[in-house]
This record gives structure tokens, sequence and C-alpha cells, in this order.
């Protein structure tokens, strides 16, 4: 959890076990023990947000936002490199307009690598850490209705997520593509469908499948907060490319996507559909007509 005190106060809330990695002194990149610098200890650091400028800098050894390693024009290969790194400073690319979620980038290689973060707001629970967010679950809001039923018929569908048709076995539908969305299979209105809790990019794995005698790929979404929803068809190589949806919010959209908008894939050998953007997207009656 990242607490922007209203006093100009900074801090890393890191709990118990956070993400450490094999610089910081771990066997392997995964779950672990906070390590010094980046273990929430220090009670000074401190933060300034310039608004002309579009950045927030971060005051005091081992203050950071997402990944602990990066800082301004490099990635630390030790933690005693930390030492030296005593603010870092985040482009600040969009703040939602319920100021609930905020988009940070840094640049760390001179030819333009940059790692993104995406940071939402958490609920307070009133304890004692300083009155900050303290990174409580944010609670999502979802369609109290279905979305129409389709109409096609089941001979001219190919189903890979729908109440409606048969679908094709031994689909995946939350493979690990190490995406930090968390999706799940919900029933909202008596009705199964897919949810993308904080959607940065989400992976569906299917059987190969030959679609390129199908026109069309539907779906029907519903969201309360995304600003950006693409879809992209994958087949073998990887090949891809993504179709960026027009996004509604607070009711179901019912989407048909032309499949000669994905003129990267190969539509004799799809396996796979990912969908990127952002918020919390839902998900229903995904299939190839």
């Amino acid at each position: 959890t990242f607490v922007f005190g209203a006093d100009g106060s900074f801090a890393n809330v890191m709990g118990g076990a956070t993400w450490v990695e094999t610089w910081q002194g771990a066997e392997a990149d995964g779950c672990g023990v906070p390590v010094y610098p980046h273990d929430g200890a220090a009670t000074d650091f401190t933060y300034a947000y310039d608004a002309d400028a579009g950045t927030i800098t971060l005051n005091g050894v081992g203050a950071h936002l997402g990944l602990s390693k990066v800082y301004n024009g490099g990635e630390l290969a030790s933690t005693s490199e930390a030492a030296g790194i005593e603010s870092i400073t985040y482009n600040v690319i969009d703040i939602s307009e319920d100021g609930n979620r905020m988009t940070v980038d840094i640049q760390f290689q001179a030819d333009g690598g940059f790692w993104t973060y995406v940071l939402q707001r958490g609920v307070p629970d009133n304890g004692d850490n300083g009155g900050g967010d303290n990174g409580g679950e944010t609670p999502v809001e979802t369609p109290t209705d279905a979305p129409a039923a389709p109409t096609a018929a089941q001979e001219n569908v190919l189903s890979i997520f729908s109440d409606a048709y048969t679908d094709l076995s031994g689909s995946n539908f939350d493979p690990d593509w190490g995406q930090g969305t968390d999706a799940t299979i919900e029933t909202y209105a008596g009705n199964e469908v897919l949810q993308y809790k904080d959607l940065n990019y989400q992976g569906l794995e299917y059987a190969e499948s030959d679609v390129s005698g199908y026109n069309k790929l539907h779906l029907d979404y519903w969201t309360a907060d995304a600003t950006t929803i693409n879809v992209s068809l994958i087949s073998r190589g990887p090949l891809e490319n993504p179709v960026a949806l027009d996004v509604v919010k607070g009711s179901w959209q019912s989407v048909d996507i032309n499949l000669s908008e994905y003129s990267t894939p190969n539509l004799s050998e799809v396996f796979q559909l990912k969908a990127d953007g952002d918020g919390t997207v839902i998900l229903d009656n995904i299939y190839f007509y």
C-alpha cells in the first residue's frame, strides 16, 4: 500500500510479505519478507505532487511506487545501491475522474524503456496506519441483470463462453500469463459471467480452432469504471492485434467485431483471446458466428 498523507508524508506499508527479487537476496523472484530499505520501516518519507509538470516525487531512501528496483534512469542490482537513491520522480499519466485510480510511469532506460503502474485507491478501515488508505478491498459494482439472450442458432456458432450454447471443452479461463488481473467466474442475476477485476490484461485459452469461415466475434460486456477495453485474438506465433471497444458504463453492451479487423492472427488456427484495459470488466456470451 502506498500512503499519501495530507501533510505531505509518504509511507510504503509492506505488510508481512511482499514481492522480493534475487537482487534483494531472495533465492527466486516471488513473495517473501520485505527487505531493507524497501521494507516500509522508515517514517520520514515525503512526497511532492507537481500538477503543472504532471509528476510525483518521493523523498527518502527506499520510498517507491510499484517495483522497488526501479529508479530514474536505471534498475537496482543490489540493496546496497539503494543508499544512493534519495528521491524518485514518477510521471503522472492519468488520474481517473473519481480520483480512485492513478496511472504513473518511470523511465529507466535512456532509449525509452518505461515501467507503468496503475494504483487503485483502497478503502480506509480506521486502523492505526495514520489515517491513510490501508489497501482494503474496494467493493466491485456489479450488474443486477443479465445480457440479452443470443439469437444465433447453435449450428452457426462456435462458442467459447456462454450459458446459451454448448461451449468448446477444455478451455482455461484464467491462464497464468503473469497478469495482475483477478479472473473469476461469477453468477449475477442467475447468469454465469467472466469477471476481470482490476484489469491490466487477461488471457483465455481454448482449443485451437479454424474461425476463418465465420464473420464476427461476439461478446457482451459490463463495466462500472473501465475507460479502455481492448480485445485481441491470438494465433500461433504468437500473432495478435487488439481491437478497441467503445466503452459504455453501467449497462450490458452487445459487441460484434468483424473478423476482418483481426488482420494479424491466422484465423485458421486461433487458440487464445486476450482482454486488456483497466477497471473491472465483466464478459459473457463470447462466441464466433
